[in-house]
């Protein structure tokens, strides 16, 4: 007799007394931060707790100084309550952004600010002479900044290409012209003695969005970069999803459809490829800028000949080829697409949306959830700066984000009873 064997579910992971810390702590920071001055008090009524619930919290960051008095409140009766406000000067990080021809340095704070900022033409592709320069001026920046050098906690450095953040290596990078492996952390080390983190530079992108950008809030979200072809990122939980090899996220690797014909995402939708299919040139010996500026001008141009119109219809259609695939597989919340080299991102999403949704079934329910990057060429150094804070003692800056199967209350209630 076959005896039949009784199907028992996982049990649940319990969060960890540490980790809901954690969680508390970026409930309370990001409390004060959006609504400071205020004081313990008034914390407390905000999040509808006692005070002894969020006292180890508030402690915490007292004594990390990333909140600072801002004077007494002016109470009828009683004693004065002294009010906290966010202090974003505490600490400083380095955030390097290597890109085709140049590289942006910048110094950033706890709130994302950029305050002293370097940008220099890269033209080294030899990676000794290359980090050589770039570790100078590292140091020219700093000193140009008058910030103490103890306040410079770390650096992050993002790079195009296949990156091994834990072991400190660039893998592969065809944009900087790096065909082996480079252990780009132990370079600069060499001159530099601070935390140095590296990050490809699509996942560097998807926590900034995360931390300032529009994927603030969000747990679990979907990141497409354009520049340069196509690349990508996924969170859940607010975590970077690596995969096995450290290569999850890569969307220009999905296949779509282009001429009846499987064709990869980045080789697609890249504007060297749409430049040569609908202008009949040889790219291969233009600079990357001259590409993409002729590339926008017959975007932009109109002619009666239906180039441009064509060619945006194909770019819709390809890029929301690749979003149904990412909402199909992964269901993120929100899908952040940063598309600024186009002529009008907001008018191509909404072309995207109604594309998506059209190649979506009805059911199951799938959120359509699409929006544009808030991060610009400006502000996209802001990434590397993120990169660098996940992996310090102060990651919980940027998570700002609370699972699902807790809400604050719930949280704070169950730290008041360990902490308290």
């Amino acid at each position: 007799m076959v005896k039949k064997i009784k199907e028992t579910a996982a049990a649940p992971s319990l969060m960890s007394p540490s980790k809901m810390f954690v969680y508390n702590l970026s409930i309370v920071l990001r409390t004060i931060k959006e609504k400071g001055p205020l004081s313990q008090a008034d914390i407390a009524r905000e999040l509808v707790c006692s005070k002894s619930a969020i006292s180890s919290s508030i402690n915490l960051l007292k004594r990390l100084n990333l909140v600072k008095s801002a004077g007494s409140g002016n109470l009828k009766r009683g004693r004065k309550s002294i009010l906290l406000q966010f202090n974003p000067e505490a600490y400083f990080f380095i955030a390097v952004d290597l890109r085709w021809k140049k590289v942006n340095l910048a110094i950033i704070d706890m709130a994302g600010k950029i305050h002293h900022e370097l940008t220099y033409r890269r033209t080294d592709t030899d990676p000794v002479l290359l980090i050589k320069k770039m570790s100078r001026n590292i140091l020219k920046l700093i000193t140009d900044s008058s910030i103490n050098d103890n306040n410079i906690e770390g650096i992050g450095i993002m790079v195009p290409g296949i990156v091994d953040t834990n072991s400190g290596i660039v893998r592969y990078s065809s944009t900087l012209g790096w065909e082996e492996e480079v252990p780009l952390v132990k370079l600069v080390r060499e001159s530099i003695n601070k935390q140095i983190i590296i990050y490809n530079d699509a996942n560097a992108l998807a926590l900034g969005e995360m931390w300032i950008g529009n994927g603030r809030g969000y747990s679990d979200m979907a990141f497409i970069y354009t520049e340069g072809g196509l690349g990508g990122a996924c969170l859940h939980n607010g975590e970077i999803i690596l995969g096995d090899n450290a290569a999850a996220g890569e969307f220009g690797k999905v296949l779509i459809t282009s001429d009846n014909k499987p064709q990869r995402s980045e080789y697609s939708l890249s504007l060297p490829y749409l430049l040569s299919r609908y202008r009949g040139k040889d790219t291969t010996d233009m600079d990357y800028e001259d590409i993409v500026r002729e590339a926008i001008g017959l975007l932009q141009d109109g002619n009666s000949s239906g180039q441009s119109s064509n060619m945006m219809d194909e770019i819709v259609d390809k890029t929301a080829q690749v979003i149904v695939n990412i909402i199909a597989v992964f269901n993120p919340q929100v899908v952040i697409v940063n598309c600024s080299y186009l002529p009008n991102p907001d008018a191509f999403l909404a072309l995207v949306r109604n594309r998506v949704t059209g190649y979506l079934p009805a059911k199951p329910h799938r959120t359509i959830n699409i929006v544009n990057s808030k991060l610009d060429d400006k502000t996209e150094v802001v990434g590397a700066a993120a990169a660098v804070i996940n992996h310090s003692r102060f990651h919980f800056v940027i998570h700002e984000e609370v699972p699902a199967f807790f809400n604050q209350q719930s949280l704070l209630k169950i730290n008041s009873n360990l902490y308290g």
